[in-house]
Parts: structure tokens; sequence; C-alpha cells
């Protein structure tokens, strides 16, 4: 090996971890606000009611969670963040053609797999988010505790992206975060009980994360070649320089009737 491989070799490998390093410092610090808001939430849980009184002449803990969920929906959308591949697939700037080309076929195919799968995850995310909705308006549930469910979803959303996700296993099957196709729905994921809230703070984080979302939706429709590995290399192992498998090892793969070129086949 080169001088020159063995510098970027050892460049690649110090970018993995940084990145790896900088999601768990981030599944912290979202663990860090999670447990702020339950234990102010027991003190006084006036303190998460963003449309009380006390906000309008106070600044208040869900001040500084706006701040931070806007600058989370903004990280999205700058092709330049410090985020995994999985979200920055869409810009064209991250984007590989594999040397040898691809079958647009193939292609098409796979999009029909893989849109199948977030379906179901859009169904089963209404159907089980409508519950909340439904308490909500029933006045069991109040802007507090959506707030802190909403913060729940905060954290589980790295939970998902280093630990385990359920919605990779039961429903999109897809290999890694890094090629899957709802990576970016985490935004709107997390904000769903503030979408029920009539307040400026929550009808802008809403509002923010719905067009983040369209705009996914918009890129992967025009060019889905951007989003899957079979034609765009840098989404591929061998070229993926995330490296943030390192707990949550990639297991899913093509189903036969999708998988060519001697991919491997997991069911």
């Amino acid at each position: 090996m080169t001088v020159t491989k063995q510098k970027i070799k050892e460049k690649t490998k110090k970018v993995a971890k940084g990145l790896f390093t900088f999601y768990n410092f981030k599944f912290a610090f979202r663990l860090c606000v999670f447990i702020t808001a339950v234990v102010l939430y027991f003190i006084n849980k006036e303190w998460l009611n963003f449309t009380g009184e006390f906000y309008k002449n106070h600044i208040a803990p869900m001040h500084i969670v706006w701040l931070i969920l806007m600058v989370e929906i903004f990280m999205q959308l700058n092709p330049c963040s410090k985020v995994s591949k999985g979200c920055l697939k869409q810009f064209p700037s991250h984007y590989k053609a594999p040397e040898g080309g691809y079958d647009r076929e193939e292609l098409k195919r796979q999009v029909r797999y893989k849109d199948k799968g977030a379906i179901k995850v859009l169904i089963v995310w209404v159907l089980f988010n409508a519950i909340f909705a439904t308490l909500y308006f029933m006045g069991i549930l109040g802007v507090p505790e959506m707030v802190l469910l909403s913060l729940f979803y905060y954290v589980a959303d790295l939970i998902c992206v280093i630990f385990y996700c359920p919605f990779q296993h039961l429903f999109m099957k897809n290999r890694c975060c890094v090629t899957c196709r709802i990576f970016a729905w985490g935004i709107p994921m997390m904000l769903t009980p503030m979408f029920w809230i009539l307040s400026f703070y929550s009808t802008s984080l809403s509002v923010m994360a719905i067009i983040a979302t369209v705009m996914w939706e918009i890129v992967y429709h025009r060019h889905p070649e951007r989003f899957l590995e079979i034609s765009n290399a840098s989404l591929q192992c061998v070229n993926c320089k995330d490296k943030m498998c390192k707990i949550k090892n990639p297991k899913f793969y093509l189903p036969k009737k999708v998988a060519k070129d001697g991919e491997k086949v997991v069911k």
C-alpha cells in the first residue's frame, strides 16, 4: 500500500470514528434533555406548557427546546452538516454513480419494494399516534404530556440509529440506516405530538419538519438513484465512511426477487 493510500485509509477511519462518537454524544445529549424535562414536569409541569401564561413574559425551558429542535431540522437541510450519509444522500454532492452503471429496471423494482415498507411504517405510526391525539383532544393528556412524548421520540430516534430500529426489522428490511428509505422521517415522527397543539412554537416546528420531509420525498421520487446502493456507490458497504453499524450490525438485504449480482440475501 502506498503512503498516499495509507493516509486516505487512516483519514477515513478517523472520520468514521468521529461520526459514530458524535452520534453517541448526540444520544447522550438528547437523553439529558429528556431526563431534564421529566424532572421539570414533576416539579412544575407548567414549565413545559408553552401555551400557558408563563411563556408570555418569561424565558422558559421550552424556548430552549424549540431552538434545539429547530437546529436539528436545519442540520437535515444542510448538505454540509455532520450527519449520517443516510440523511445526506438526497443531495447531489453526495451521489456517486457506480463505475459499471446500474440496471434501471432493477432500480424501479427496488423503489417499489422500499415504498411498500415506507407505507407500512406510515400506517402504523399514524394509527399508534392517533391514540395520543385522541387522548389530547379529550383532555386526558395536556400540552406538558405531549411535550414529554415528543422528547421521548427525540431520544428514540437515535436509539433507532445506534442500537435497534423496530421499523427496520419489522417493515423496511433495509441493510442499515445509510440505505434507509425513511431516514429523514425522523424529524416529523419525533414532532408528531406537537402537530395537534396550536402555538407558535409547535406550529413553526411542525411546518419546518413537514417542509424538510416534503423536500426529501420530492428528491426521492425525482432522483431515486441517489437513495439506493445499486445506483449510488457511496451507499455501498465497501465505500461507506459513516461506519455507524458498530453496535447495530447490517442485517437485511434485498429479497431474492429483487437482489442481483450475487448479493447476499437474508430473509
